[in-house]
């Protein structure tokens, strides 16, 4: 048998073998429709029959379907992110127009309430040594300092539900309706200088496994605007 003839014979055979399989297996494209899109197939219509083209073509624009979703999600999600971008630039403007920390923590709570649905914003700060800081921004002392020290150290910002009793020490009065928080911590010379808090009466608007980069840029630019009052 030459080499031709006996390619030829295993092509024939391959071929058999798969005739077989889908006898035995007729349900094969319906469990596996994305085969549909890769394969030749004659149109010969039928009556009262839906050939494997007219499925070819049902299958063809499903995929057309699914991709206008996921074009219609691209184009949200960059109009989110554009809408972000021009509510962090024009708080980062709040932030440098401000000329004492009370007008540092009135910016703040003006923008995040506007923008981002904030129900409670709160600046609670530790400096060290001499500062312009007022009394109504430094944080809690004594052990309820103690309770809120692992989240002043926490490195990151840190989403989720809040303790009634944890929300009233950041946030005062009415503090204990907010279910649900965003602790950013204030970077400074790799110290954090304190924790801005951003409270929601929402259980799902700060949620644990959320995405904390503009959360980390919003509490280096607040952190960075709380610096020329840190020294007396």
């Amino acid at each position: 048998m030459t080499r031709q003839s006996s390619e030829a014979a295993d092509t024939a055979l391959d071929e058999q073998q798969v005739v077989e399989f889908l006898r035995h297996h007729p349900d094969l494209l319906r469990r596996h429709p994305d085969l549909l899109a890769e394969l030749n197939v004659p149109h010969t219509p039928g009556a009262g029959t839906v050939s494997l083209v007219e499925r070819q073509v049902q299958r063809l624009r499903e995929q057309r379907e699914e991709m206008r979703h996921r074009l219609d999600d691209l184009y949200t999600l960059a109009r989110e992110n554009e809408s972000l971008s021009v509510q962090f630039h024009q708080l980062v403007l709040d932030l440098l127009g401000a000329r004492e920390p009370s007008a540092v923590a009135a910016a703040l709570e003006q923008d995040l309430r506007r923008d981002c649905d904030a129900d409670a914003v709160a600046l609670r700060l530790y400096p060290a040594g001499d500062h312009r800081i007022p009394d109504h921004l430094i944080g809690p002392r004594g052990a309820d300092r103690n309770r809120l020290e692992r989240i002043f150290a926490a490195p990151n910002p840190v989403c989720g539900r809040l303790d009634p009793e944890i929300g009233a020490l950041l946030f005062g009065d009415g503090g204990e309706a907010m279910v649900s928080a965003a602790l950013i911590p204030l970077p400074l010379r790799g110290r954090s200088l304190g924790l801005l808090a951003v409270g929601s009466t929402d259980p799902e608007r700060f949620r644990a496994g959320q995405g904390t980069l503009f959360l980390e840029q919003l509490g280096e630019a607040a952190a960075a605007a709380l610096n020329p009052h840190l020294a007396g």
